[in-house]
């Protein structure tokens, strides 16, 4: 009855604080610092190393080899961890693997009102392989797949989630995006599947020059499938000089956060992304930081 108590009392507390209703795991949803302050836009934003958690196919809009490491702060001791490494094996085709790691510390114990009767953790674990492959000239296909692991007090659960994705240059002016997100299915944790955050997303994107500056306006619609919640992301990204880049993000769908922000800096190969989501009703803020190396 205790461990049924407490498993009970962590599925609230990550539900109410991720804003899902119906589906757990909410960590992969999850972007890094780019992608967090441009309103989670990561189907039509993601690139790179940094696809791994977005939109798989994305991983040839680079067409050098990376490695991502990330790191996240959030509301209610919330923390991730990430390592993204992706490998362009030609120019058609890339291959990708990504470890994630989350972790909510310090959930109180309690079985009546009253003071504690102590503390425990929630840990959730995601491994992935990834493959990205030029299908047409202007046209990317992608396939993530992840096992996934989640440990709630004493119990705990597999399973396998799947993303695909597609990215189309429509011109050099205008791209489209599209994704499908954590297809798939856990083992029962106690008595019950948690289910995972499934998803369809479509972005486009319009990216211009002007001066010195090179400038990516995006929008992007959202449907969490099990949750029955949708989302539109709207956000501006722009660099000058191809050295430092300013973000502005806005999320509609929420009722505890709308508006991200944050910045880039290239210094040689490297890349710091920071991004900045703030929330209301003194829930904290949430902070992603992420370091890019290209070879």
């Amino acid at each position: 009855m205790k461990t049924k108590f407490i498993l009970i009392l962590c599925l609230c507390y990550y539900n109410l604080f991720s804003q899902g209703n119906y589906s757990g795991l909410k960590f992969l949803t999850n972007a890094d610092g780019r992608i967090n302050s441009l309103g989670e836009t990561k189907a039509i934003n993601s690139t790179g190393a940094s696809a791994l958690l977005g939109n798989p196919s994305a991983m040839n809009q680079s067409l050098k080899s990376e490695i991502q490491i990330g790191v996240i702060k959030s509301i209610q001791d919330i923390t991730s961890q990430s390592l993204l490494v992706k490998l362009q094996n030609s120019q058609t085709f890339s291959l990708g693997f990504s470890l994630v790691n989350y972790k909510i510390s310090d959930i109180e114990i309690r079985e009546v009102p009253g003071d504690p009767l102590g503390t425990f953790s929630s840990q959730y674990i995601s491994v992935g392989i990834a493959g990205a492959y030029t299908l047409l000239t202007n046209l990317d296909i992608g396939l993530n797949a992840k096992i996934i692991y989640e440990k709630i007090y004493v119990e705990d659960a597999t399973g396998l989630g799947i993303d695909i994705g597609a990215y189309y240059k429509l011109s050099n002016n205008i791209h489209l995006a599209c994704t499908f997100n954590s297809i798939g299915k856990m083992s029962p944790l106690y008595e019950e599947r948690t289910k995972l955050p499934l998803s369809a997303n479509l972005g486009a994107a319009y990216l211009f020059d002007l001066y010195q500056f090179f400038n990516k306006i995006s929008c992007e619609y959202t449907n969490y499938i099990e949750d029955k919640t949708n989302h539109i992301s709207f956000s501006v990204e722009s660099t000058y000089n191809d050295l430092i880049s300013l973000r502005l993000g806005y999320i509609t769908g929420f009722e505890s956060k709308n508006i991200s922000a944050g910045l880039g800096i290239k210094y040689s190969d490297f890349i710091l992304n920071y991004g900045y989501v703030p929330y209301s009703y003194n829930l904290g803020t949430h902070h992603s930081l992420s370091i890019n190396y290209s070879f």
